[in-house]
């Protein structure tokens, strides 16, 4: 897969004073160090849908070295036909350029990486910005709790197309590349068509068993529903149309875009909602399906959520990300994501009380509860024979940033000590508010719903 750099000759000339971090006086070098690096890392980006790493490669073709001006240059680049033969290009032009003198780059800049440049060329190649994912929410969907906006980042950060920096391309990426390294280039984001035929949600509750009849509500990100037009109906769950009007800025939607009801195994199935279609000659094609007619920057690939049962909402985030590497790992005719709650199962025992949270101190914090009634002492289904202590950090959805266990106790006992410096290392980007939860152990494990308590502490 071959680049093509275009550059001003004086640009070149200014590079040649001084030492690189690639070790030699040449821009050439320097830039060429770039594609090798970005082969390294597509070797490395090895996943169960890409075990073998990225098989693409790419190479510096040719350098066309421009004597005025750039922009013309570039220009001339495109054939008669309207058609740019050189599919792949990466031009250097500035207020330098602009103003004919070039200056020789500072010491900091040419004894680093430029890690933009190999997430740049990404984009040469059809890859998009995962970061399109992130969303630090809207004032229509916020926490019950404390009023949070409900936020989300996105769930695989540390990767080249989310984040400059030494990282590896995403399984998205990786699945795309793999596709399409042999076809000819021109498209930008069409693996957002991969999506399975079939797509479901499997709403669980704290044992892992379904959840019926929970209400399930869906809002989607960069569009408006359309009050006017008419709702439609895919075995039992209607979805409703959204304003065309090529804006996909837009926040999440007010109204949900797809409401229907958990079965009694707590499923759902996604309606395939209409689009326009389309089909590229890399194998992609946008047919019917959960999004919609998503665009290729990806602000219409993120879906909020809302389950509720028991008057009790709960929050989780859908990424067209999750759908597109399930595709790639071959699940094409079916897909099920399973989305976890804090509800309690039939058969859960009964659970605790008051459940509240102090301050020790800075660094630590006591989660402390009462007991459950019990109405019958012999009675298995209601005994307690044990607590669980839970934390959550942040306003994200409940699968971004999921409930942890810090504490497993006797039945005797009422309150536990947190230290609060311990936590997964995760990114708690939008929010650092910290929640507590407590549930009861019944036999064989099974717990009663989590009874859940916010605090005013904050991660440091």
């Amino acid at each position: 897969m071959g680049f093509v750099f275009v550059v001003h000759k004086g640009r070149v000339e200014a590079w040649h004073q001084n030492r690189t971090a690639f070790g030699t006086f040449s821009f050439e070098d320097f830039y060429r160090w770039h594609l090798q690096i970005m082969n390294e890392l597509f070797a490395a980006s090895k996943f169960p849908s890409a075990p073998d790493g990225i098989k693409a490669k790419v190479r510096l073709d040719r350098i066309v070295y421009v004597d005025d001006d750039v922009q013309e240059a570039v220009r001339k680049l495109t054939g008669p036909d309207g058609i740019r033969y050189d599919q792949g290009m990466w031009v250097w032009f500035d207020d330098q350029d602009r103003k004919g003198r070039w200056e020789p780059p500072t010491k900091e800049w040419r004894n680093r990486t430029e890690w933009s440049l190999p997430h740049e060329l990404g984009h040469q190649l059809g890859l998009t910005d995962w970061y399109a994912l992130d969303y630090e929410g809207d004032e229509d969907h916020l926490m019950p709790d404390n009023g949070d906006r409900i936020a989300h980042f996105m769930t695989h950060p540390i990767t080249m197309m989310h984040w400059h920096g030494p990282h590896l391309f995403s399984e998205a990426d990786a699945g795309y590349l793999n596709m399409t390294w042999d076809k000819p280039r021109g498209y930008y984001g069409d693996h957002y068509f991969a999506i399975p035929r079939e797509c479901f949600l499997r709403i669980v509750d704290v044992n892992g068993s379904g959840v019926p009849k929970a209400k399930v509500e869906i809002f989607q990100r960069g569009v408006q529903v359309d009050e006017n037009g008419k709702p439609g109906e895919d075995l039992g769950v209607r979805y409703f149309p959204v304003i065309e009007d090529g804006n996909f800025d837009r926040p999440v939607s007010k109204r949900p875009v797809i409401v229907g009801f958990t079965d009694e195994e707590g499923i759902i199935r996604l309606p395939n909602r209409p689009v326009k279609e389309v089909r590229t000659v890399n194998g992609f094609h946008r047919r019917p399906n959960p999004f919609g007619n998503t665009d290729v920057v990806g602000g219409r690939g993120l879906m909020l959520v809302k389950v509720t049962k028991y008057d009790r909402p709960c929050y989780f985030w859908l990424e067209i990300y999750q759908f597109v590497v399930a595709w790639f790992r071959g699940k094409r005719d079916r897909f099920t994501i399973t989305l976890k709650t804090p509800y309690r199962s039939q058969d859960s025992p009964l659970p605790p009380r008051n459940v509240r949270v102090i301050a020790i101190g800075e660094n630590h914090a006591k989660v402390m509860w009462d007991p459950p009634p019990i109405r019958h002492e012999r009675q298995y289904l209601e005994r307690a024979i044990g607590f669980r202590v839970y934390r959550r950090i942040s306003s994200d959805g409940l699968n971004d940033r999921p409930w942890f266990p810090i504490a497993t106790v006797g039945p005797e006992v009422r309150e536990v000590t947190v230290d609060l410096r311990q936590f997964p290392g995760d990114i708690y980007w939008y929010s650092k508010v910290n929640r507590f939860a407590v549930s009861s152990i019944g036999e064989l494990g099974v717990e009663s719903e989590l009874v859940e308590v916010i605090s005013p502490f904050k991660i440091r």
